[in-house]
């Protein structure tokens, strides 16, 4: 076994594969028509259900970057590590401007897809779209953790200064304030018909807000809760019971998909602060499968099994990138083949594993392309340095 492998610690690729994996699985109920099909009847019960458990994963990626980062500190190799970040990025935005229409042309004669227009793909809108983050429409990620990357040393300063009990206290501060609101301040108190069927628009009252009962400004910084979560998890070492932790992750979705439920009963899937990635479900559900997969006894797996987490785990920014363009051309198939929205449930055990599949095969390519280019680097390096 190689140093690098061994070296891995194959919890943390675990972790990472399956914050990935649930990507593409929550894509799947929505561009399965979940959020468009009336909730009242068990498949669509179910699937609010998966819903909310698959939601843990982009709050699990920020939660490692916590796990992982918070002992950086501002340094020149620190700042140097965004350049993968962004070069995989670009890539990704690349294949997906580019890729997406060819691709759906090929498959359109093959499947019989829909047409689609795709707008005049230039070299200008693709700089453009790059820019904002619409190349690749997936990246919104990538445009608040580039932020979060910057801070984080800045974070971490605050974090290795504060003691055990004022971080805990910390904790609590910014759940208060980012996540809380998402249960507290989502009610029309004033209108008793709405409790009876909080998705009847005719219930409501003239397009009013939600009563606010606490302030909810700050809830746009959730990922800085969920990076001091992971922070905290690195210092203290916390450990549950797995069949009690499990236990707490099941009751978690239970509640979380109830109140969904309660909230979409009879109408279409009302998406909302209770069901985002700062809905307070949601902090609870990720921390514990967290400490969950973290805690889990893989020391005696296999070489074979070790070498495949770490290849996957580095695939994984890219494999989340590049799904969209799989996403919008297996959906509409699905769509062809399954009309019935509720009859697609069980084909998320085919196309989640082969967007999966499809989507790491791309990202091979462009981490190959971007260690081929450091290579190419390095040997120009060497050869100015001895002609100089």
């Amino acid at each position: 076994m190689d140093n690098k492998i061994k070296n891995r610690n194959p919890n943390i690729d675990l972790i990472r594969v399956l914050a990935c994996y649930g990507v593409i699985s929550i894509h799947f109920f929505w561009r399965s028509g979940q959020y468009s099909e009336i909730i009242n009847y068990r498949r669509m019960y179910a699937m609010v259900f998966f819903r909310e458990l698959f939601m843990y994963c982009v709050p699990m990626f920020i939660m490692l970057s916590g796990y992982l980062e918070n002992k950086k500190q501002i340094s020149k190799s620190y700042y140097k590590k965004i350049v993968k970040v962004l070069f995989i990025y670009v890539a990704a935005s690349f294949f997906c401007y580019y890729g997406l229409p060819f691709l759906y042309n090929f498959f359109k004669t093959n499947w019989g897809l829909p047409d689609v227009d795709f707008e005049n793909n230039s070299f200008k809108g693709f700089i453009k779209g790059v820019l904002s983050f619409r190349a690749a429409p997936y990246s919104w990620y990538i445009e608040m953790y580039i932020g979060l990357f910057l801070i984080i040393p800045f974070l971490n300063i605050l974090f290795r200064n504060l003691t055990s009990k004022e971080k805990l206290i910390l904790l609590v501060v910014l759940f208060l304030i980012t996540s809380l609101p998402s249960i507290i301040n989502v009610y029309y108190f004033d209108n008793k018909q709405w409790w009876i069927e909080p998705a009847n628009g005719n219930y409501r009252l003239n397009n009013a807000e939600f009563q606010k009962i606490i302030p909810d400004w700050w809830r746009g910084c959730y990922p800085i809760l969920y990076y001091y979560i992971g922070s905290y998890f690195s210092d203290r070492k916390i450990k549950i019971k797995p069949i009690v932790n499990i236990l707490l992750i099941l009751f978690t979705v239970a509640l979380s998909g109830g109140y969904s439920l309660w909230r979409s009963h009879n109408f279409t899937f009302q998406s909302g602060l209770w069901n985002d990635w700062n809905s307070a479900f949601n902090v609870v559900l990720t921390a514990l499968i967290f400490i969950l997969l973290l805690n889990l006894k893989l020391d005696n797996m296999s070489v074979f099994w070790k070498k495949a987490m770490t290849f996957i785990s580095d695939l994984c920014l890219g494999i989340y990138l590049v799904s969209y363009v799989f996403d919008k051309i297996f959906y509409p198939k699905l769509e062809m083949i399954v009309p019935v929205v509720n009859k697609r449930l069980e084909y998320y055990f085919i196309i989640v594993p082969i967007i999966f599949i499809c989507s790491a095969f791309i990202s091979f390519i462009i981490n190959t392309l971007y260690n081929v280019i450091l290579v190419l680097m390095k040997k120009i390096r060497n050869l100015l340095s001895e002609n100089g």
